[in-house]
């Protein structure tokens, strides 16, 4: 995965089966994941950071296909298998934590034994109705349905909702020690958004509360939306309070605090990307994300994770995070002691937040969510007990101590920006939605994202944004959060209006939880503003290659069920339909197929085939391609329509020519970092007089009108070219062939026994099909460097043997094939290799000289004047680029800019 701004790069490896992550690599780390060889349940996930220090291993045991045991282990990564103890301190201070499971006989999780730094904590036992899978008790709390209404209650509190005829809530209470402390009442609009929320806090949350606002610690909030659904005004007793626009893209464009007449304006790019919010400037990087907001400096990684943040100057501030192999937050570290970490023992909700450590307290704090997934009380474990009053959508209002008494309350924009905090100095580790609050740089962090509520907008791109669009086409900003509606809910994904679509979602709100009385049915969506970023969810699964009918079967019935559709059972199938099904006629071989996966059952997911690129093909709609597995290609023209040639036939047969019998240098493409090309590198054995004359190229460089393509699907033929035709004809932004070759060349040492090369002898291309296929030729002489009479490049010449080299480029779109001949693949890999080195050395200098310019945080601690330097000539004199991670076992990572880190010079410094 390459981002295209900044060339953040993901490298992805798989195991021998191609089905099973086994490395992520990015920035210099190294996360690895192992597996069960039995089952091929993930039994290992492990992160190693660029200093080669692992910040995180998280290990699974197994008892058959049930996670019995977890254990997490900071520092030197060591096998964490088997032990007894829960971990103790390890890199930078970090806690080790174990957490035991135990089950039922509907292999349904009865228990779980938590132990953090040595400290076990009480065991959580759980309960489930055999009739409906409801679940009735969860630690030390039970829980009881009646109608549509829910109690969790221990002796000493007793939380309650109400619930209506949709399933919505419509009223929460919460009593601590028989008084009741909170009280929260909603009403919907017709189209089912919230539109009024009266709250009540303290002794007289009781109070009915007219339109004087009752005993006075009553808040009442009034919802308006405009025609698209968006927030529009928010009124608190019945004063306006906020009010928001917004542009055609779904921008918040104005803000209206307090009602006041003074108006605060939001500025964006072109691009949707926020530049200003009032008097305060933003920046965001190539990529799209925040780098700045005013003298606020903010770091993410290649997996578009927020790194750290910190504030230079007087007064300043800095926050780092660290993130386990499966993307979760693992840690906080904000100064000397301040270091906070977070655990997450719940199997069926992995990026839920279930524990956190403070490590200068030695204080671990468990976190209890009710049946929404909100969080209504906390246990630390010194024995002390916490309340946590939440709202509709789980951003907590008011904090209790165990006897009842308010400790702390606090007060919200409707965006998610706290301005009111009683009581600063009593910690809670969330906020607005239930995320993961900062306070230092006032960032929430929901599902593996970042949030600035300041600006009502998420920090990043969303990166499963085109996945949705492609199941349900809408308009989209990659940046707009609850398209705009804040106060809604997320269950459903609709915008907060909470429809129930289908048979699970009505089953769930009447109390029936299939999933905890059918072991495998899948689990309802649950509150969350956008799908977690945890990518190995489906691997704590077992992956079977093959399916079995009883499976199939069962979940055919299955989704015929929750659909509301007919669930008929098999039927007889005649001799002629299963010939129909099972023998087609004759057609292309299909693509490469993976195994199925977990979410596609009883069926195989088409893997992506070789040179798929968006857009139109450069091979033609007949043209077939077959990789063989030393990576050999055959290529050939598929009959079309009775055997008959196509018009375009005869374009479609020079692609097959020049790309059959071609060796593809699997592992050796890239993209581009400017336009997005993906460039593949072939080489082929032979002469290349015979291609070049089937390909029309072989008139001579000045002849551009030979070998003009006409492939099947396209217009009207441009004609271009010319003898420096390669530059320009119909591929605006690719530069000539051999351009960036000659400047790398140009750098290297002119060592005895190397091929450098010499005279260029001819240089042709053509036009195009509307200018969407190039063909572009070059070949030049490639002399071998002889030492002189001296021993010494540099001495009288000897005669020097020489070969000529020739590459023809296939160019269209964002795919560009380019085929060598008088070569060999070993000599090629080598070259690719160090052209694909200088290219990472030149864009990490480059992307360094811009953080400079710019005053972000750099990859090396720059004095002032280094960073003067920087910023004004690109380079700093004394240091040199060391590869982060060994470039001969990732060469994928070598034209990354984040593979390298910046060492001054001394000695014989050198890389690994």
């Amino acid at each position: 995965m390459v981002t295209v701004g900044t060339g953040r790069r993901v490298l992805f490896r798989y195991g021998r089966d191609g089905a099973r992550l086994s490395e992520l690599l990015f920035d210099g780390a190294r996360a690895s994941f192992s597996y069960d060889e039995s089952s091929g349940l993930l039994r290992a996930a492990s992160v190693t950071a660029a200093d080669g220090a692992a910040s995180c291993s998280v290990r699974f045991r197994h008892a058959g296909p049930l996670v019995d045991r977890q254990l997490v282990r900071f520092g030197d990564g060591g096998d964490a298998g088997g032990g007894g103890g829960g971990g103790g301190a390890g890199e930078e201070g970090h806690a080790g934590a174990r957490f035991d499971y135990t089950y039922d006989s509907s292999f349904r999780v009865t228990g779980v034994q938590a132990v953090v730094d040595d400290t076990p904590l009480p065991i959580d036992l759980l309960r489930y109705d055999e009739l409906s899978g409801r679940l009735e008790q969860f630690g030390k709390f039970g829980v009881i349905h009646y109608d549509m209404n829910q109690i969790v209650s221990t002796a000493a509190m007793a939380l309650t909702k109400q619930l209506d005829a949709q399933g919505r809530v419509r009223e929460t209470q919460m009593e601590v020690m028989r008084s009741l402390v909170f009280r929260m009442t909603l009403a919907y609009d017709a189209a089912g958004r919230v539109s009024r929320r009266e709250v009540r806090l303290g002794p007289g949350a009781a109070g009915s509360g007219g339109s004087g606002g009752g005993g006075g610690n009553g808040t009442r909030h009034a919802y308006e939306y405009d025609a698209d659904g968006q927030l529009q005004a928010v009124s608190v007793d019945g004063r306006s309070a906020w009010r928001y626009s917004y542009d055609l893209n779904g921008n918040l464009h104005l803000l209206n605090p307090g009602g006041s007449p003074r108006l605060t304006a939001l500025r964006y790019d072109p691009r949707d990307r926020i530049t200003r919010l009032g008097d305060t400037a933003y920046a965001v990087d190539a990529d799209g994300f925040l780098a700045r907001r005013g003298p606020e400096l903010f770091e993410y990684d290649s997996r578009g994770l927020l790194a750290g943040a910190r504030r230079p100057g007087a007064g300043g501030w800095s926050v780092r995070y660290r993130y386990d192999a499966l993307g979760r937050r693992v840690a906080r570290l904000a100064g000397a002691g301040d270091r906070t970490q977070f655990f997450y023992a719940d199997l069926a909700r992995p990026t839920r937040v279930t524990h956190t450590y403070n490590r200068s307290s030695r204080a671990v704090t468990s976190l209890y969510y009710d049946l929404q997934g909100h969080v209504f009380a906390l246990e630390v474990s010194g024995g002390q007990e916490w309340y946590v009053a939440s709202d509709h959508v789980g951003t907590p209002l008011a904090l209790f101590d165990g006897k009842g008494a308010l400790a702390k309350t606090l007060h919200y924009t409707a965006f998610g920006e706290p301005y009111l905090d009683s009581a600063p100095h009593v910690p809670l580790p969330l906020g607005f939605r239930g995320g993961l609050w900062d306070p230092l740089c006032r960032l929430v962090h929901l599902a593996g994202r970042d949030y600035d509520p300041l600006a009502g907008r998420w920090a990043g791109p969303d990166p499963g944004l085109w996945a949705g669009l492609a199941r349900r086409p809408a308009p989209f900003n990659p940046y707009m959060f609850q398209r705009n509606n804040p106060v809604g809910s997320t269950a459903s994904g609709d915008g907060g209006a909470g429809y129930m679509t289908d048979v699970n979602s009505w089953l769930q709100t009447f109390g029936f939880q299939l999933h905890n009385v059918i072991p495998g049915f899948p689990r309802p969506r649950e509150e969350s503003p956008a799908g977690p970023r945890y990518e190995l969810q489906a691997t704590l699964l077992a992956e079977d290659t093959i399916d079995g009918a009883m499976d199939c079967e069962l979940s055919r019935q299955l989704r015929a069920f929750t659909t509301l559709d007919i669930a008929s059972f098999p039927r007889r199938i005649s001799a002629n339909e299963l010939a129909d099904r099972f023998e087609p006629a004759a057609a292309p071989a299909p693509p490469r197929q993976r195994p199925p996966s977990p979410s596609s059952p009883c069926g195989s997911a088409s893997e992506r085939p070789y040179f798929a690129v968006p857009g139109p093909s450069v091979l033609g709609r007949n043209v077939q391609v077959a990789v063989g597995a030393d990576g050999k290609i055959s290529a050939r023209v598929a009959a079309v329509f009775g055997g008959g040639a196509s018009p375009a036939g005869i374009g479609e047969r020079k692609v097959a020519t020049l790309l059959h019998n071609a060796v593809l240098l699997v592992g050796t493409h890239r993209t581009h970092a400017v336009n997005g090309t993906v460039v593949h590198h072939l080489v082929k054995a032979g002469a290349p007089d015979a291609d070049l004359a089937a390909l029309g190229l072989a008139g001579g460089a000045g002849d551009g009108r030979q070998g003009m393509l006409g492939l099947s699907g396209g217009g009207g033929g441009r004609q271009g070219g010319g003898a420096g035709g390669a530059g320009g004809t119909g591929d605006e932004g690719q530069g000539s062939l051999g351009s960036n070759l000659e400047q790398q060349q140009q750098q290297q040492q002119r060592q005895p026994g190397m091929w450098t090369r010499q005279l260029v002898l001819e240089d042709m291309s053509t036009g195009g099909t509307d200018g969407l296929v190039v063909l572009r030729a070059q070949q030049w002489l490639m002399a071998r460097v002889s030492a002189g009479a001296g021993g010494s490049p540099s001495g009288p010449a000897r005669p020097a043997p020489s070969r000529r080299i020739t590459e023809v480029e296939l160019s269209g779109g964002r795919l560009s094939l380019r085929v060598r001949y008088g070569t060999s693949v070993a000599e090629e890999r080598v070259r690719l290799a160090e052209e694909a080195r200088q290219r990472g050395a030149e864009a990490a200098w480059a992307l360094e000289q811009q953080r400079a310019r710019e005053g972000l945080p750099g990859g090396a601690p720059w004095s002032d004047g280094e960073r003067r330097q920087l910023a004004a000539g690109g380079r700093v004199p004394g240091y040199q680029l060391v590869p982060l991670l060994p470039l001969d076992q990732y060469p994928e990572l070598a034209d990354s800019p984040r593979s390298y880190r910046f060492v001054r010079q001394s000695g014989d410094a050198t890389g690994r």
